[in-house]
């Protein structure tokens, strides 16, 4: 029988948050998203990778499950996968959240116009018209 492997992380120091860091153009390497189902809706959770966050990993046996370490070791390593540590870290009076990218294609020709809008790589919404004005 196959038993999840599951570290011992002990949070020693929160950290802190550093504006030029979490905020600035490099944001999304200071962040870890946690991805839930609630009621058929995706909930995004976001918690900080703090500047001298300091955290203990006791390796007691890597070889029941070496492959979750070799995936993702820093958000293991770090706690991120556990929800008391992540409960200490989400101590802030603000709630980031992330604005999705949506690409708009316009098309213009004889048989009239058409915009066609894609998100995460998916065609979302589609309008088609006679001119530019009525689509």
């Amino acid at each position: 029988m196959f038993r999840r492997w599951k570290p011992l992380v002990t949070l020693i120091a929160t950290g802190i948050i550093v504006s030029d860091l979490h905020f600035g153009p490099f944001l999304r390497n200071w962040w870890h998203v946690r991805t839930s189902q609630e009621n058929g809706t995706k909930i995004e959770q976001y918690y900080p990778f703090r500047v001298r966050m300091k955290t203990r990993f006791l390796c007691e046996s890597l070889l029941e499950s070496n492959e979750e370490v070799e995936n993702d070791p820093t958000t293991l390593m770090m706690g991120m996968k556990d929800n008391n540590i992540l409960d200490e870290l989400a101590d802030l009076s603000f709630q980031p959240f992330m604005i999705k990218c949506a690409l708009f294609f316009q098309t213009i020709n004889e048989n009239g116009c058409s915009i066609r809008i894609y998100k995460e790589n998916q065609l979302s919404e589609e309008f088609h018209g006679l001119d530019p004005n009525s689509v």
